[in-house]
């Protein structure tokens, strides 16, 4: 077997360098960290082959109570869920982790990934990230770290928010019509912030975009943090939102006779 290596344009490998896990250099134990060590990294992922809303909050807006739908798409390789919205301008579907337990945190970095896509970008708004909130649409949290698309442009942004701090970055990519994409956050446990655009497709993957936020007071340290996604409406029609998976980890955080340290 041939196993990955640590390069720097694919941040998901960050958090499993043999000095963030502080563990053997032996490829073999490596891999085995990576996939198996609860010990070490605090992880969830969800690859949607199934829906179990009993491990989510769901927030709506709809026009009809139950309109608004999260469902498993049917016959699609490798599956996918999709958030559809009911007819009215303004409505949103959001989906959020029930716990917040996610924490931007000195010497703890963090790293999230997702794959999407939307039937009609120009039109409907997304978001994707960290919220201090489980839901986006409702009030704006007052701590964010996420990727977000307006309504009327297909522009990416990227928006981190601290109460009344906060640094909008655009990505300079366009979000096309029915077009996976793959966006990911690091968070490198030392002070930077760094996002990434991926074009779709195999290993090794074409990074798109990529940049930092500059000002650390931008997000919030002292806040966890949900992890969700949601779409609304631009305009008086049903818009969608396709999530094929999402990931997302950090070093394990513990607390030792009052001092922070990493569960080794």
């Amino acid at each position: 077997m041939e196993y990955p290596t640590v390069r720097p344009v694919y941040p998901e490998e960050f958090w499993r360098d043999v000095y963030f896990l502080n563990m053997a250099n032996q490829p073999h134990e490596r891999w085995m960290k990576w996939i198996w060590e609860i010990a070490d990294v605090h992880r969830l992922q969800d690859d949607f082959d199934f829906f179990d809303t009993d491990h989510y909050t769901v927030t709506t807006r709809e026009e009809h109570s139950g309109h608004a739908t999260e469902t498993i798409v049917n016959g699609l390789v490798c599956g996918a869920l999709l958030l559809l919205n009911d007819g009215r301008d303004d409505d949103f579907d959001e989906v959020s982790t029930v716990a917040s337990s996610w924490w931007i945190y000195d010497k703890y970095p963090l790293y999230f990934e997702a794959r999407i896509k939307m039937p009609d970008a120009l039109q409907s708004e997304f978001w994707l990230g960290l919220c201090s909130a489980s839901t986006y649409y409702s009030g704006v949290p007052d701590d964010v770290i996420i990727f977000k698309k307006d309504d009327g442009d297909r522009n990416i942004d990227f928006y981190c928010k601290n109460f009344n701090v906060f640094e909008l970055v655009d990505t300079g990519i366009d979000l096309a019509d029915y077009t996976w994409i793959r966006l990911g956050c690091y968070w490198d446990g030392a002070g930077g912030m760094k996002w990434f655009i991926y074009q779709d497709g195999d290993d090794p993957r074409v990074l798109l975009a990529a940049g930092t936020i500059a000002n650390r007071n931008a997000f919030c340290q002292l806040s966890p943090f949900f992890f969700g996604f949601g779409v609304k409406n631009g305009a008086a029609a049903a818009k969608g939102l396709y999530i094929d998976y999402y990931k997302i980890a950090m070093k394990r955080y513990s607390i030792l006779g009052g001092y922070d340290m990493p569960l080794m």
